[in-house]
């Protein structure tokens, strides 16, 4: 990391050589090759221009600079001729890269400035291979709105194109990420070009260096570099001989690697959704099929014909709560289990707190305690808005807390509230979510023959005791009771 700043601004600025002339007469740009400076002068005078266009001092003189730095051109009189850095850096990568596919690929046809046959659109470098198949190379300095790259895109596509992207190491394609030393941020236009698949370039045309922006994604203990796709990525920078030209576009190694990293991560992903998917297919259907068989298993059950019985032969509302509608289990039958258990009968002034409802749910609701815990105080936290119950922080502390605690009042009490509450509207919410991997899809069973259940027999009241009559003794002689500390003797003193 200590040299990630330096590889940054190498491949920002790099050697900035004005390298490339324009005849005088017109045609493609022209490369000065390094050491010939000499040779080059006197034609430089007569026939060379400067290759921006409307320069207002097009002559140029070359600059011997070999061996100690690079060989070049420079106006007449000095300075750049008043051309911005990008201008001239869009002119020079347009002359690499049409001198790199000549070197190349000499059997092929390479245009500067080509315009496309419907003529919408016109390419910086355009390549033809004696099959007629065409690829354009588009070097972009400026800015470029997503929406506007999508339509030369699509423009390309219409006529058979590969269109290849290079994005310029200066102004404003090229930004630092600023909390990373190594990273290149990636404008909306870039993530765009990687969402279509294709590889995001930058391109250095003063030291032929051509960058691309990866990620590091962990799978299996092991870390793959991707292309990155969004808000930025790590600078990796490959000289520009190391690419090539193939049917999908321009490539070297490492980049293809990256992109078949990304595409094989892609595809194991692909399949663990599938097999998700189908283990949540299978896990429904086991679902449906367990509570297929509790409802019908609910259906005859006697548990659910004394509460018949009890309330005229219609389960209230309380007792028939969609709470917790993904157990494979009737709501109706842990309600109504719940509600004998602990709460009808004579209980006046006795509590029930959620645990204790949670634990009895422990052998029929296929569930982890949590979700046992959360059923059960949204069910009590419903029967108290429905005037049964009334929440209580009189607990003592070794019971629960009085956020668990609820009183269960007394018949008449309870047939005045629910009267006064009888306008209101119960939601019945349950307060933690389901999820897939917390449910077990075994059968319960609410009346076993064999085994005894908790879920079986009338819930009986714990037995009150009843005060036993204190002895009384009368007078002997006017039958009125008499104090105990006179029983001994069985007269009152007056008698």
């Amino acid at each position: 990391m200590r040299h990630a700043p330096n590889l940054i601004a190498a491949f920002a600025e790099g050697e900035r050589r004005m390298i490339f002339a324009r005849h005088i007469d017109g045609g493609d740009l022209l490369l000065l090759p390094d050491g010939e400076a000499k040779q080059w002068r006197e034609r430089t005078k007569t026939e060379l221009r400067c290759p921006i266009p409307g320069c207002p001092s097009p002559e140029l003189r070359t600059v011997a600079r070999h061996p100690h730095k690079r060989d070049g051109f420079t106006h007449i009189g000095g300075g750049s001729g008043g051309h911005s850095a990008e201008s001239y850096a869009h002119l020079e990568s347009k002359g690499r890269i049409a001198e790199w596919l000549r070197r190349r690929y000499p059997h092929c046809k390479v245009t500067e400035e080509q315009s496309t046959t419907d003529r919408e659109r016109i390419a910086d470098v355009m390549i033809e291979n004696p099959n007629g198949r065409k690829m354009a190379f588009e070097i972009q300095f400026s800015a470029l709105t997503p929406a506007e790259w999508k339509r030369r895109h699509e423009s390309y596509r219409r006529q058979e194109i590969v269109d290849i992207w290079l994005f310029g190491s200066t102004g404003a394609q090229f930004r630092r990420y600023a909390r990373e030393d190594r990273s290149v941020l990636l404008n909306p236009t870039h993530e765009m070009v990687a969402a279509s698949g294709q590889p995001v370039y930058w391109f250095n045309p003063f030291a032929q260096k051509i960058a691309a922006a990866v990620n590091l994604v962990t799978a299996d203990g092991r870390e793959y570099p991707v292309p990155a796709t969004s808000h930025h990525g790590e600078l990796a920078v490959y000289d520009l001989e190391s690419f090539a030209l193939f049917e999908t576009g321009f490539w070297n190694e490492p980049v293809r690697q990256h992109h078949a990293n990304r595409d094989e991560l892609a595809r194991r992903e692909m399949e663990r959704q599938a097999r998700q998917a189908k283990q949540l297919r299978q896990r429904e259907v086991a679902r449906a099929q367990t509570l297929q068989m509790a409802e019908a298993e609910w259906a005859q059950s006697l548990l659910r014909q004394r509460i018949l019985k009890r309330f005229g032969g219609a389960l209230p509302g309380y007792l028939e709560a969609p709470i917790g509608g993904k157990l494979p289990v009737v709501p109706a039958a842990w309600q109504c289990f719940l509600y004998e258990r602990f709460v009808q009968g004579d209980r006046d002034g006795r509590t029930v707190s959620i645990d204790e409802c949670a634990r009895a749910l422990s052998g029929s609701v296929a569930a982890n305690h949590e979700i046992r815990y959360s059923i059960a105080a949204a069910w009590l936290t419903g029967l108290e808005k429905a005037g049964l119950l009334t929440r209580t922080s009189n607990a003592p502390w070794w019971v629960g807390s009085d956020e668990s605690k609820f009183l269960i009042i007394s018949r008449e009490d309870a047939e005045r509230r629910r009267q006064v509450h009888a306008q209101r509207k119960v939601d019945w919410i349950d307060p933690l979510p389901l999820e897939d991997d917390e449910i077990e899809t075994h059968r319960p069973r609410w009346d076993r023959p064999r085994r005894p259940s908790p879920m079986l027999g009338r819930a009986r009241p714990a037995p009150v005791p009843v005060p036993q009559k204190a002895a009384v003794r009368t007078c002997g002689r006017c039958e009125k009771p008499l104090d105990p500390v006179l029983w001994d003797i069985g007269l009152h003193v007056i008698c």
